[in-house]
């Protein structure tokens, strides 16, 4: 069980990080984006033929690539934005599993955001989606792999919650 908790706790670090990561490139390039819709500035491009660069910070070079239009640069950030909150929350899972007692009702809180989470923000974005285009094949594909995520939650959830009693039980006799 040691050993879990090691790998448990290096998890939640390097998806903390990555979240950090995906977080601060959302929160980069809608920045960018705003910027550009009220002035002129040099890290937002339009390129010939209808897409766009953002530009990484105090640098020339291209950051984020697309085309230019309202629907793709909302779906950029969004997408960006909610994959660094899922890395957050998934973050919050390993931490959960690298405690000391599994069976607690945070555990069992941070797994039941956690796929919420993954059933209900994949279906709001294909019906979002669906508002601008009918092209989400590939949308598709994202909410079935999410829904699996969540399931997979969700059952270690409900085991989590009918352990709290045993838990309990335990740390009464001790």
């Amino acid at each position: 069980m040691n050993r879990i908790r090691i790998i448990s706790r290096a998890l939640h670090f390097l998806c903390k990080a990555a979240a950090v990561v995906y977080l601060v490139t959302a929160a980069y390039a809608l920045f960018v984006i705003l910027l550009s819709r009220f002035t002129e500035t040099a890290l937002f491009r339009v390129q010939p033929g209808g897409s766009f660069t953002i530009q990484l910070p105090f640098s020339d070079s291209p950051f984020l690539i697309g085309d230019h239009s309202t629907y793709f640069l909302i779906m950029i950030v969004l997408t960006i934005g909610l994959y660094g909150l899922f890395g957050w929350l998934l973050g919050d899972v390993f931490k959960a599993f690298s405690r000391q007692k599994l069976f607690t009702s945070g555990n069992v809180s941070i797994l039941t955001r956690f796929y919420r989470l993954n059933f209900a923000v994949p279906v709001s974005v294909l019906v979002f989606t669906l508002l601008f285009t009918s092209e989400v094949d590939d949308l598709i594909v994202l909410i079935i792999l999410h829904g699996v995520i969540g399931m997979l939650a969700w059952f270690l959830a409900a085991i989590l919650n009918q352990g709290i009693p045993l838990q309990d039980e335990y740390d009464q006799t001790l």
